[in-house]
């Protein structure tokens, strides 16, 4: 009869372990959700930020040169969103 408990007891120990493992598996799954989601967050706002300084350096750029124009910046959207005029050479 005490074999029998003692194989009860390690199905029962086993059962909870199997399910503290899941949790943690969970638990860590959505930690890495949450991380990536603040990472796209970050990357977003650098994005405006540079989008944001580059219209102020074009505007600069328009009043203390009146023969260049905002209105012939182009934005072509690629990762580095690099300003090019009509004829197709960069500003920079």
């Amino acid at each position: 009869m005490n074999r029998k408990r003692q194989q009860g007891a390690a199905l029962v120990i086993s059962l909870i372990v199997l399910i503290l493992m899941s949790l943690m598996v969970v638990g860590s799954s959505l930690s890495s959700v949450i991380e990536l989601k603040i990472g796209n967050n970050v990357q977003f706002g650098n994005e405006a930020f540079q989008n944001a300084e580059t219209g102020v350096v074009a505007t600069v750029f328009e009043l203390n040169d009146k023969e260049l124009a905002v209105d012939k910046i182009i934005f072509v959207p690629t990762e580095a969103n690099i300003p090019i005029t009509e004829a197709g050479r960069s500003v920079e």
